[in-house]
């Protein structure tokens, strides 16, 4: 595995490799690096030890600052904004995650731009597929635990996140007792992670009920450009009105047209990387007028279309020098 810490200006790289399966020499593998900009600078921390990553990242900066991360086998990756805000881009999802909220992804052969923006604070644990293996034979999670590829789950877990990076900060606890209480933290994290949310409060749903809804959420999908109406929708999987509202809500944590708006913006997002015209793609996800995809691009994404086409441009400028 290796991660890339590399500033908006690219003047500055830093890339941190790491042994298969995080094995570590000594019970717990530390490393410290500081990179300074031109207005301020980054700091990253990072502890590993058999199956698990721990990076803890600091920007004082009114820049934005990128860490690419791979790794070549299967691997959960918490992304955690304890300030500010920062966007993790797997190449098939686009994932943004606010101040106090917690991301989680697990996939296969991982290759995720993670982009902090300014003045912001990220925890990021990886986790080897061996490491949840473990812990799913001793009973502590779920046996399927680590069947989640290219599935996306959003808790909130900052307690307990910012329970660890007070341990990753405390330089009195000797590497062992650290080790102890890292691992001891991120096992509770994903025994969280796990749990069925609470059901005392929301409808029972049965599983005819989640089939249509699953049904529901693949038309919204298929239908980006020309989408359906909740009449339409709850016609098509016969599905009530309200169980189609509060079921979606329920099993996908946005509304019909929530999980429609952030469909849209993630392809717009990857349209525009590959190169398409601002007006090519606000056709392609629905909008008749282009002002209005722009309006709606720059509410989601904090910037306009136009400059991930600029940097796409700049990207390829750049290639064909190379």
């Amino acid at each position: 595995m290796h991660i890339t810490l590399t500033p908006a200006s690219q003047t500055n790289r830093l890339q941190l490799n790491y042994p298969e399966g995080f094995v570590a020499a000594s019970c717990l593998a530390k490393r410290h690096h500081e990179i300074a900009l031109t207005d301020g600078g980054i700091k990253v921390d990072e502890y590993w030890f058999d199956g698990i990553c721990v990076v803890y990242s600091v920007l004082h900066s009114a820049q934005s600052f990128t860490i690419s991360l791979d790794y070549p086998k299967l691997c959960r990756v918490l992304f955690f904004a304890l300030n500010g805000k920062l966007e993790a881009d797997t190449g098939s999802t686009l994932i943004r995650t606010n101040k106090g909220n917690c991301s989680s992804y697990c996939g296969a052969n991982l290759s995720v731009n993670m982009l902090l923006h300014a003045n912001s604070t990220m925890l990021t644990i990886c986790i080897d597929e061996l490491f949840i293996e473990k812990l799913s034979a001793q009973g502590t999670l779920p046996a399927d635990a680590k069947k989640y590829p290219d599935h996306l789950i959003k808790k909130d877990l900052t307690t307990k996140a910012q329970s660890i990076s007070k341990n990753i900060l405390d330089n009195n606890q000797t590497p062992y007792i650290k080790r102890l209480l890292l691992e001891a933290g991120i096992v509770d994290l994903l025994i969280n992670l796990h749990q069925p949310e609470e059901t005392t409060t929301h409808p029972i749903f049965s599983d005819a009920d989640k089939t249509r809804l699953l049904e529901a959420k693949n038309i919204v999908e298929q239908n980006l450009k020309h989408p359906c109406s909740l009449a339409e929708l709850s016609r098509k999987t016969g599905l009530n009105d309200f169980k189609l509202k509060k079921g979606f809500k329920t099993l996908f944590g946005h509304t019909v047209f929530g999980y429609l708006a952030e469909r849209r913006m993630s392809l717009a997002h990857k349209l525009l990387k590959e190169g398409c015209s601002v007006s090519e793609v606000a056709e392609t996800v629905g909008y008749k007028n282009a002002h209005h995809f722009t309006a709606a691009f720059k509410k989601h994404f904090d910037m306009l279309p136009s400059k991930v086409s600029k940097l796409v441009l700049i990207l390829m400028g750049c290639l064909a020098w190379m």
